[in-house]
C-alpha cells in the first residue's frame, strides 16, 4: 500500500501543532491519522502529539479485534457490511485520546484550553474506515472528482446546515476555523464515523489534512494535483503531490500550519 505524509508550518505560524501518522498495522491493513492542536504556545502541539500516540497505541493494541471484524466481512452468514466492529475500535480509541488529552490540559495550568482535531482513516481492501472529530478533512478523489466525506464540526458548518450560510459564504468567513468539537476540550466526544467503499474504478486516492490545507487550496486544486502530474505511482510520485499541494497553500498566504497525508488506493 502507497502512502505518503508532510506537515508544514506555513508562512504565518512560527510553531506546527499539526501532527499526523500512518501506520501499517499489517500489509493490508492501514491506519492514517491527522490531528491539527489549538491552545498555547507548547498545548498544540502536547494535545496533537498525545492523541496521535494514545489513538494509535489503542488501535496497534486492538488489532486481535480488528482482524475479527474484518474476517467476519468475508463470512456472507456474519457479515456486517457497515464494519461497525471496526468503527468501534476507532470510537473507543478516540474516546482514549479524548481523556488523555483532557486528563492532561485539567492537570496542569500552562495547558488549559488545549485540544485537537483528529480524522482517522482504516485502510483494508477496497473499503475506509473512518472517524472525524473537528475540521480536518478525508476526502476520496477519483479521475472523475474529489469528495469531501467527513463534515466539520465547525460553526461555519453549522450555520449552513442552518441556511444562514452558503458554502461559498462559509469557506471566505472569518469565523471558519472555529471549531465545535475537539479532542480534549470535554471529558467526553462525539465522533462521526464513515464506512467508505473505494471499489469504485474511479477511486484512486484517499487523503487526509488539516484546515490549513482546504483554507487555501480549494477541492478542485487538491483533484487537479492528485490526478494528474504523469510520474510514476510510486512514493516519489506521492510525495511530488502532496509537496504541491502545501506549496500551493503557502503561496496563497500560508496562513496556518499544513498538513497533507494520501494514501494510493
Amino acid at each position: 500500500m502507497l502512502y505518503f505524509g508532510k506537515s508544514d508550518t506555513g508562512r504565518k505560524r512560527t510553531t506546527n501543532q499539526d501532527r499526523f501518522d500512518a501506520i501499517e498495522l499489517r500489509k493490508d491493513i492501514l491506519i492514517s491519522v491527522v490531528c491539527d492542536g489549538m491552545g498555547g504556545a507548547a498545548g498544540g502541539n502536547i494535545a496533537a502529539e498525545t492523541a496521535i500516540e494514545v489513538f494509535c497505541g489503542y488501535i496497534s493494541r486492538s488489532m486481535p479485534r480488528i482482524e475479527q471484524a474484518l474476517s467476519a466481512l468475508s463470512d456472507l452468514s456474519e457479515a456486517d457490511v457497515s464494519g461497525e466492529g471496526v468503527k468501534s475500535v476507532m470510537v473507543e480509541a478516540a474516546a482514549e485520546a479524548n481523556k488523555a488529552v483532557y486528563d492532561m490540559a485539567h492537570g496542569n495550568a500552562e495547558l488549559t484550553g488545549m485540544g485537537t482535531t483528529l480524522v482517522s482513516a482504516l485502510v483494508y481492501g477496497s473499503t475506509a474506515y473512518v472517524i472525524n472529530i473537528g475540521d480536518s478533512r478525508f476526502y476520496t478523489v477519483g479521475n472523475s472528482g474529489i469528495k469531501k466525506i467527513t463534515r466539520d464540526h465547525s460553526f461555519v458548518q453549522y450555520l449552513v446546515d442552518m441556511g444562514q450560510l452558503t458554502p461559498e459564504e462559509a469557506a471566505k468567513s472569518p469565523h471558519r476555523n472555529v471549531i465545535t468539537r475537539a479532542v480534549g476540550s470535554d471529558k467526553t466526544v462525539e465522533a462521526d464515523t464513515y464506512t467508505v467503499p473505494l471499489s469504485d474504478d474511479e477511486t484512486c486516492y484517499v487523503f487526509l489534512c488539516t484546515d490549513g490545507l482546504t483554507n487555501f487550496v480549494s477541492a478542485g486544486e487538491i483533484h487537479r494535483v492528485l490526478v494528474t502530474g504523469g510520474c510514476e505511482e510510486d512514493i516519489t510520485c506521492l510525495e511530488t503531490k502532496v509537496t504541491t499541494l502545501i506549496d500551493l497553500a503557502n503561496e496563497a498566504g500560508g496562513g496556518d500550519n499544513i498538513t497533507a497525508l494520501v494514501i494510493k488506493t
